[in-house]
Parts: structure tokens; sequence; C-alpha cells
């Protein structure tokens, strides 16, 4: 039987989810990136391997940051993926502007339709998707949520992040590189 409350995640964006998860920043910098940590591990379907389910941030929300580090342009959509401890209820508030206070992004719920600069994820602790491979006290423990995010520009970034009562800062660092401008960001 199926859960309304739990779709399965298509594999590209398993796959997607798990190389995100895993990527390592390339070079120190004045911004402090809010440090990655290891949530649970993944199991490889094709070769069996475990790997770590990386993400930033601390209970009870965490981001899996779909930028690599890298500014792509203005017009390339960043696919994120968040994850919310299911010990807690509520909603998920999102917003984030570059650090000197001159930009600010705009958010999506992961479909790319109506972009804002603030993001709001009804229930966020109830609707999944799956990372393949998770672990069954994974899908118990947090509820994986997509968005995507434009950022306008390089630099570093803060993600004031609400849920419930609780509140906390993301921070990411995106440096120019791979540059897009014109195109849709090949994440169509």
């Amino acid at each position: 039987m199926i859960d309304p409350g739990r779709v399965a995640t298509p594999y590209p964006l398993v796959a997607l989810l798990s190389v995100l998860s895993c990527a390592q920043p390339t070079q120190e910098s004045a911004c402090l990136a809010t440090a990655q940590q290891t949530l649970f591990h993944v199991i490889d379907p094709e070769t069996g391997e475990r790997h770590p389910f990386k993400a930033r941030g601390a209970h009870p929300v965490w981001l899996v940051d779909g930028s690599l580090g890298r500014w792509r342009g203005s017009a390339f959509e960043n696919k994120m993926a968040w994850v919310v401890a299911r010990d807690r209820q509520g909603d998920l508030l999102l917003e984030a502007r570059r650090r000197d206070g001159g930009d600010r992004a705009l958010l999506s719920s992961g479909d790319g339709r109506d972009h804002s600069t603030h993001l709001v994820i009804r229930d966020a602790h109830t609707v999944l998707i799956v990372p393949g491979g998770a672990p069954g006290d994974a899908v118990r423990d947090y509820a994986f949520r997509s968005s995507s995010v434009v950022f306008p520009s390089a630099g570093c970034w803060d993600f004031e992040v609400g849920f419930g009562t609780s509140r906390s800062r993301i921070t990411l660092e995106l440096t120019p590189g791979d540059s897009v401008a014109g195109k849709d960001g090949g994440n169509s």
C-alpha cells in the first residue's frame, strides 16, 4: 500500500542528492560556510557501497547544497534539498540574502515556478521524497523536501531558516564558475 505522505524519488534525483551530499569545498576563503555533517549512510543500488549522506546545518534543519559552491549565473536554478527532523512539526520558512546585504535569492518549492524571496513549505515534516538507498531509520527520522534557488550573484549567502519554534542560519559560499547566462541552467 502506498503511503500518501510519502512519495518515491525518481532515481536521477536520488543520484543527484547522493552526489551533492558528498561534495567537498574546494578552497578556503573569508566566508565561513556552515560545516557539513554526515546524517546517515546511503547504499548505492548498483554497487552496494555505503556513502555518507552529508548536509549543512544542525538539528532540526539541514541543507543539501545543489550549487556545489559554484555560482553559474543569475539564470541558473540550483537544486537544493532540505532535510527536516521529523521529531518536530511545523512549516519550514526560508529566506536567503548575500552577507553584504546587496542581493536576495529567489526560492521555489522545487518545481521552478513561482519564485519569491521567501519560501514557506507547509507541514515540512510530512511530505517526503526519499533518497535511494536511504536506510529505514533515515526515512523514519527525516523528511526530505526539494527546492530550487536562483542566486543573482556570487558571494557569501546566508539562509535564514525557521522551522516550528526553531530559528537558524545556514551559510554557503558561491564562487564564480561555469556561467550559463542566457540559458535555463541545464536543470530542466
